[in-house]
């Protein structure tokens, strides 16, 4: 079923329980009618309100089954006696991932205040093999799903010459640093060209996948604004949550369409295409189950009714290129944006990606520019100001020592190891493949048991999976650490251990240890945002 998505500010909706104003879903004659005529008996007027507000929230029930209860929830949580048993259930929970957090650390020295004298230089980097020594994963045995994309002794010996070279140097000023300045632009030109790009020097380098989603969404917002609508972006359930991220930050409108283990096709989206729509997403391949959409059918068609088309090869960027049967560059005319990341399989350190544009109208749309600031004129084409030229620099070098011949070989042996796993979880009766993924990542789930129980045998044997939801789900992302020897093992423990839950007769009411990387699971999908708020601040509390 087609879903559209364009919640309400649960805050906004709450205003009527404490302020006497008329909302919309409800008639402002029936508000007004029920308190005139309680004001005479001398009721609560707290209670008077709290009624009408759990009033909307029925009717809201009961013309959206999900945004009623959403909203009702919102509401119950103002209740004295829901509140604090939803407060002790969150404190258990934020509990237990602290001390799972902290456990690896319960013997090492914190240091919460600046030394006043500082320490000597063998101390601190034997502290910092010490705390490197730190890996509940065995990185060098390839059982990591993603996460480290390449362990070429080849680049690890370039960065430890070069780091030392640009470690101080700062892109904001090209005048003190053009050889960052002129690296970056390489990079960006390099980029550009795999791409096809008609101008492979518009574009910028930025910290990631999730900034080159933010600063294209920025653009097409800023479009939008100019054209008088409010900017509205359609796109794939699948799609990467940073998208999400960006509507929230800029105020935009998400039509999210229920594609989950399919390719996202222009029948999908034709019904959404309005003259409010901004911008279509379609993902080259989709992070959580590796699947490719069919931009060829959607960037013509978007093409012919001017709506902008964003390619998100976070992913694929240096992988899709490569692959002669899958096309997504900008000799489709359709495509107006692709991100793309050089920390992944570009094989560059972490903080890397690549945003281009099919013209430089709208990389102007993204920067910012404070042109009557004391400080003197200002302009950026990212959302930081000081970036790291160290990264830019190792980039550069990663690029010009893997080659195109490097990168294309990789690709290829990825991709052969793909679909060897793809293979082995089609030929077992208990396992559902997810979709048909062909170039990096291998979703998995299963009718016959708990996905999930088989993620935490695999756990116990030292793999270390994505973990996804919606439908229960695990993935396994196949980098360049990954051998043929490393991913038969991985098919053979995935077999082994579906037979032993199958004979087990109590399957059905095992209960997983770990969902989505953590030792605590939750049962209530009301508080998961709660309980992962708590976990970002657990992360800086360690003690």
């Amino acid at each position: 079923m087609d879903i559209v998505k364009n919640y309400l500010n649960p805050i906004n909706l709450i205003k009527p329980i404490n302020l006497i104003k008329p909302i919309n879903l409800i008639n402002p004659i029936n508000l007004i009618k029920p308190i005139n005529l309680i004001k005479p008996i001398n009721i609560n007027k707290e209670l008077i309100l709290e009624l009408i507000g759990l009033y909307t929230l029925l009717k809201l029930g009961y013309n959206n089954l999900k945004l009623g209860k959403y909203y009702t929830f919102y509401f119950l949580k103002k209740i004295p006696l829901i509140k604090n048993q939803i407060d002790n259930k969150v404190l258990e929970i934020r509990n237990g991932m602290k001390k799972d957090l902290n456990l690896p650390f319960q013997n090492y020295k914190n240091y919460l205040n600046i030394p006043t004298i500082g320490n000597e230089s063998n101390d601190i980097i034997e502290s910092v093999n010490k705390l490197m020594e730190i890996k509940p994963y065995n990185l060098s045995n390839g059982r990591v799903s993603g996460c480290v994309y390449s362990n070429s002794l080849k680049l690890n010996n370039l960065m430890n010459e070069i780091f030392p070279i640009i470690e101080r140097t700062n892109p904001l000023h090209p005048n003190i640093f053009p050889g960052i300045r002129k690296m970056e632009a390489e990079i960006i030109n390099m980029c550009g060209n795999l791409l096809k790009s008609p101008n492979p020097e518009v574009g910028c380098f930025t910290s990631g996948g999730t900034e080159s989603i933010l600063l294209a969404m920025r653009c097409f917002k800023k479009i939008a604004k100019t054209n008088g609508y409010k900017g509205e972006i359609v796109l794939a359930k699948s799609a990467h949550a940073a998208f999400w991220k960006a509507a929230e930050y800029f105020d935009m409108d998400i039509i999210e369409i229920e594609t989950i283990d399919k390719s996202l096709e222009l029948n999908d989206i034709k019904k959404y295409i309005t003259h409010n729509t901004t911008v279509v997403v379609v993902s080259v391949p989709s992070y959580n189950f590796g699947i490719v959409d069919n931009v060829k059918e959607i960037t013509d068609y978007c093409y012919e009714n001017n709506v902008y088309v964003h390619g998100d090869m976070c992913l694929g960027g240096f992988l899709v290129p490569f692959l002669p049967d899958i096309i997504c560059d900008f000799s489709l005319p359709g495509l107006t944006s692709i991100s793309m990341d050089t920390h992944k399989y570009g094989y560059g350190p972490k903080g890397g990606s690549v945003l281009l544009y099919r013209d430089k109208k709208f990389l102007k749309n993204h920067c910012f520019v404070k042109e009557d600031w004391t400080g003197g004129i200002y302009g950026t084409s990212n959302l930081t100001g000081s970036r790291s030229g160290a990264v830019i620099g190792l980039t550069w070098a990663t690029m010009l020592s893997v080659g195109i011949n490097g990168y294309k070989k990789e690709a290829q042996k990825i991709r052969n190891l793909t679909l060897k796993v793809s293979k082995s979880i089609n030929e077992n009766p208990h396992l559902e493949l997810m979709g048909g993924p062909s170039v990096c990542i291998v979703a998995i789930s299963s009718s016959s048991f708990n996905i999930y129980l088989l993620a935490d045998k695999m756990k116990e044997l030292g793999w270390s999976l994505g973990v996804l939801q919606k439908p229960d789900s695990f993935h396994f992302c196949i980098t360049s650490i990954h051998t043929n020897d490393i991913i038969q093992n991985f098919i053979d423990d995935i077999n082994n251990l579906t037979n032993e839950i199958m004979k087990d007769e109590n399957k059905q009411s095992m209960t997983p240890k770990c969902i989505y990387g953590t030792t605590q699971k939750v049962d209530d999908e009301e508080i998961i945002s709660d309980m992962v708020k708590e976990y970002i601040c657990c992360l800086s509390e360690i003690k």
